[in-house]
C-alpha cells in the first residue's frame, strides 16, 4: 500500500505528436485522467499536446481509444520534477516549433440528431458542431488551434455555451467551434449588390424557394462558396459560369439517392461516408443526368454541413453543387457571383476546394486533395526548403525540420487571380511555419509563373534555386513516400518541359540514385506547343501527315481545304512547332479521329476523358510496336494510328478501347524487356487516373500514388531535395 502512495507521487511528462489539436484532445487526456483519479495538467504546445501526469503507463492508456479525428504519430516520455495535486487543462503555449492544424470535417452523428430534434436548443441551427466535427483549417489564423487564433473569436460564448464550453462531460468541452443561434454565427441572404433581402431562419425557406424555381444561388460553404442549383437548371448554370461542356458535382442526401443514378462499390460507399467527405466520380447505371456529366461519370458528395441537411432535405432530387468561381479562378470565399446569395459571417480565412477522389481496382486515386485533407504533412529526411510545383492544378510544399506540408490545390497558376492567391497562401505558410529554408526549389519550364517566383524567392532568401525535371518530380512523389533505392517508373501526362524542345509525357526512367530516361512513345509533332493541346484535331493532323498523303487526310472530311492548307504549310515551316511524347496528347488525338471531340479540350483532360467514357467494348487484336531508337525503347503511336485509320468503319468503343489497351500494353511490354531484375515499378502522372490503363499497371503489380494525387499536385512534393 505504502508502495502504491510513492508511485503515485512520481509524475511523468508525456508528448503527444500528430495530429493532436483541434480534435478533442485535451478534453480527452482531462478526462481519461478524472476517470483513473490522476493529478497533473495538460495544453497543447506549438508542435505537440503535453501532459503531466503520476502515472508511467499513461501513454498506454491514451492509444487504447484516442478521438476519432486524432491521430497519433508517437508519444515521448520524460521524468519531470513537476508534483500537482488536480488536474487542470492549462492555455496553450505557441512555441511554432511544429504546424499541426487539423483539417475540416464533416458534421457528426450527434449534431445531426441535434439538428433535427424539436426539444434541441440547436434544432435547425445551420452550424451545429462539437469537438468530434465542423470546420477547423479553413477558419484557422494560426497555431495551436484555440478560440482566439480562429475566426471564431468574433462570436462570443452566450451563457449556456460557455457553461458547455467549461464542463468537462460535456461534448463540448473545449469545442472551439462552439455556436449557437443566440451568439452566433448567423445566415442572411442577400442579392449581388450585397443588399438584405432576408436574414436568419427565413433565409434558409427563401433560399430553398429560389433554388426550386430554378434560380442559380451562391451559397457560402466551409472553404468557399458554391453554386447551387436544381438539376433543371444545368443550362442556366453552363451559360453563366461559361462551362459549356465540363461536368459538375452534385450532393445528394443520402446513398441511397445516389445508387438511383450510380454504380457504387464497397471502397466508393466508405469514402462518400467518411469523416472527410469527399467528391467521388461515380459510374453512371443510366442516362438521368447526361446534362450534368458528358463523361460516363458523376462525381457526387453527401452533406457535410447543418446547411447541407437543411437544404437537402426539401428536395427529393440531388442538387447540383460547383464551385463558386470562373474558369481557372480560384473558388471565391467573401462573396458569391449569382444574383442571389446565401451567405453567413463566420470568415473563411483558408479557401478550400472540395476534395476529388477515383476508385480503380477499389485504390482510391486522388484527383485533388483539398477539404477534409489539407494539411497533409509527410515526414521526409531532407533540409528546410520550399518547393512551388508546377502550373497545372497547383500546390507547393514547405518543408521544416524534416517533415513536408503540403498545401491544399491551388488551381491553375496562369491565371493571375489564382497566382495571386497561391503566393498568399505561400506567405502565409512561411509565416505559420518559420522554416530556416536552404534551397528554392521548382520546375524546368521557364514560362511557369512558379518558375519564374522561385528565382524571386531565391535571391530574397539568398540560397540556391534548384531546378527539377517535371516528370521525374512526378516519380519522386512516390519515391520519397516509398523510400525506393532503386526501381523503375512510368510517369505519363499531358505536358512537361523536356530536352531538345520536345514536350515529354510518356517516359520511362530507371532509378539508382539519379535517373535514366530508358523508354518513351514514339515522338510526334504538336503544333502550337502548350497552347495546342487544346485542338487535338492539329495533333492528329500532324500524326496523320506522317504517313498519309494531303488528298488521303482530306478524304476522311474531317478538315477543310483552307485548314489542311495552313496546317501543313506549319509543318513544314517549322513555325512553334515541337516534338512531343506525350501519351495524353496521343489520347486526344486519337479522340478527335472516333469523334465526340470536335470542340477540343474546353477544360483539363476533356478529350482523354471522353475516350475513357466510350471505351467500354472488348478492344480489337492489335500487338505493340516496340522500336530501339538512340537507346531508347519507344512504343509506336504511328503503327497505332495507321490500324485506326485501316478500322474506322468499326465500332467507335471498340476502337476506343483498343487505344488504351494498346498504350498500356505497350508500356507494360517495354517494362518486361528492361526489368530483368524484378525492381519495383511505380506509374505516375495524369494518365494514372484512366481506368483501363491503371488497372492493367496494377495487375502486374505496379504501384502509384495514394496519399497525393496522381496528376500535377504531386509535383511539389516530388521536387523535394533529400539530405
Amino acid at each position: 500500500m505504502g508502495e502504491d502512495i510513492i508511485v503515485k507521487t512520481i509524475f511523468y511528462e508525456f508528448r503527444v505528436y500528430g495530429v493532436v489539436q483541434g480534435v478533442g484532445f485535451r478534453p480527452f487526456i482531462y478526462k481519461l485522467a478524472k476517470d483513473n483519479n490522476l493529478n497533473g495538467n495538460v495544453r497543447n504546445e506549438g508542435g505537440y499536446v503535453r501532459i503531466i501526469v503520476n502515472d508511467k503507463d499513461f501513454d498506454k492508456k491514451i492509444q487504447k481509444n484516442p478521438p476519432p479525428l486524432s491521430d497519433i504519430e508517437r508519444i515521448e516520455k520524460y521524468d519531470t520534477k513537476e508534483v500537482h495535486n488536480s488536474f487542470v487543462i492549462l492555455e496553450s503555449k505557441d512555441l511554432h516549433e511544429s504546424f499541426k492544424m487539423p483539417s475540416d470535417i464533416f458534421m457528426c452523428e450527434d449534431c445531426l440528431r441535434e439538428l433535427n430534434d424539436p426539444t434541441d436548443r440547436r434544432f435547425g441551427y445551420y452550424f451545429v458542431t462539437c469537438t468530434n466535427c465542423g470546420p477547423r483549417f479553413s477558419m484557422i489564423k494560426d497555431s495551436p488551434y484555440d478560440r482566439e487564433n480562429t475566426s471564431m473569436d468574433e462570436f462570443r460564448m452566450c451563457k449556456e455555451c460557455e457553461i458547455e464550453y467549461t464542463d468537462p462531460n460535456n461534448r463540448r468541452y473545449h469545442a472551439q467551434t462552439t455556436a449557437c443561434k443566440n451568439c452566433g454565427p448567423r445566415l442572411k441572404f442577400v442579392n449581388d449588390n450585397k443588399n438584405l433581402v432576408i436574414n436568419e431562419d427565413k433565409a434558409i425557406a427563401y433560399t430553398i424557394e429560389k433554388l426550386k424555381q430554378e434560380k442559380l444561388v451562391s451559397v457560402k460553404g466551409v472553404g468557399g462558396f458554391h453554386i447551387v442549383c436544381k438539376i433543371k437548371g444545368v443550362k442556366r448554370l453552363r451559360e453563366f459560369t461559361g462551362r459549356s461542356e465540363k461536368p459538375f458535382a452534385l450532393m445528394a442526401k443520402n446513398i441511397e439517392q445516389i445508387k438511383k443514378y450510380c454504380q457504387v462499390s464497397k471502397k466508393e460507399e466508405e469514402l462518400l461516408k467518411s469523416k472527410e467527405r469527399p467528391i467521388v466520380l461515380l459510374e453512371k447505371k443510366n442516362k438521368l443526368l447526361d446534362d450534368v456529366s458528358e463523361l460516363s461519370t458523376l462525381g457526387f458528395m453527401l452533406p457535410y454541413t447543418a446547411l447541407h441537411y437543411l437544404l437537402l432535405d426539401k428536395f427529393d432530387e440531388p442538387l447540383i453543387f460547383t464551385s463558386n468561381n470562373l474558369p481557372d479562378e480560384p473558388i471565391e470565399a467573401d462573396f458569391g457571383l449569382t444574383h442571389y446569395i446565401l451567405d453567413h459571417d463566420r470568415k473563411i480565412l483558408n479557401k478550400v476546394d472540395d476534395s476529388i477522389i477515383k476508385v480503380i481496382d477499389e485504390k482510391p486515386l486522388f484527383l485533388r486533395r483539398a477539404r477534409g485533407y489539407t494539411p497533409t504533412i509527410i515526414d521526409v529526411d531532407g533540409p528546410d526548403q520550399i518547393c512551388l510545383g508546377a502550373e497545372m492544378n497547383s500546390s507547393f510544399v514547405i518543408v521544416k525540420d524534416k517533415k513536408a506540408y503540403v498545401s491544399q490545390y491551388l488551381g491553375n497558376t496562369a491565371n493571375e487571380f489564382a497566382f495571386d492567391n497561391y503566393r498568399f497562401e505561400l506567405h502565409k505558410w512561411l509565416a505559420w511555419l518559420r522554416p530556416d529554408i536552404k534551397k528554392v526549389m521548382c520546375d524546368e519550364h521557364p514560362n511557369y509563373n512558379t518558375s519564374k517566383y522561385a528565382k524571386e524567392l531565391a535571391s530574397r532568401f539568398e540560397v540556391p534555386l534548384v531546378k527539377v525535371q517535371h516528370h521525374t518530380s512526378h516519380l519522386n512523389s512516390i519515391r520519397i513516400k516509398q523510400g525506393f533505392d532503386k526501381f523503375i517508373g512510368i510517369s505519363f501526362d499531358g505536358t512537361g518541359y523536356g530536352d531538345e524542345k520536345t514536350i515529354y509525357g510518356g517516359e520511362i526512367f530507371f532509378y539508382d540514385g539519379k535517373y535514366k530516361r530508358i523508354g518513351s512513345v514514339e515522338r510526334q509533332k504538336l503544333i502550337g506547343g502548350d497552347s495546342g493541346t487544346k485542338t487535338p484535331r492539329k495533333i492528329l493532323f500532324g500524326i496523320l501527315r506522317k504517313f498519309m498523303k494531303l488528298d488521303e487526310i482530306k478524304k476522311l472530311d474531317m478538315f477543310d481545304d483552307a485548314e489542311i492548307k495552313l496546317i501543313d504549310q506549319q509543318i513544314k515551316s517549322g513555325f512553334n512547332l515541337f516534338d512531343t511524347t506525350s501519351v495524353g496528347r496521343m489520347l486526344d488525338a486519337a479522340t478527335a479521329l472516333i469523334g465526340r471531340c470536335n470542340n477540343g479540350n474546353t477544360y483539363d483532360g476533356r478529350c482523354a476523358m471522353l475516350l475513357e467514357s466510350r471505351a467500354k467494348n472488348n478492344p480489337l487484336k492489335l500487338n505493340p510496336l516496340i522500336e530501339e531508337k538512340r537507346g531508347l525503347l519507344k512504343l509506336s503511336t504511328t503503327h497505332l494510328f495507321k490500324f485506326l485509320i485501316d478500322n474506322l468503319d468499326k465500332d467507335k468503343q471498340v476502337l476506343a478501347s483498343t487505344v488504351l489497351h494498346y498504350i498500356a500494353d505497350g508500356f507494360i511490354e517495354i517494362i518486361e524487356k528492361i526489368n530483368k531484375d524484378n525492381l519495383p515499378v511505380v506509374f505516375s502522372g495524369g494518365v494514372s487516373y484512366n481506368k483501363i490503363i491503371a488497372k492493367k499497371f496494377f495487375d502486374k503489380g505496379y504501384i502509384t500514388n495514394h496519399v497525393l494525387p496522381c496528376g500535377d499536385c504531386n509535383i511539389s512534393f516530388g521536387q523535394i531535395q533529400l539530405n
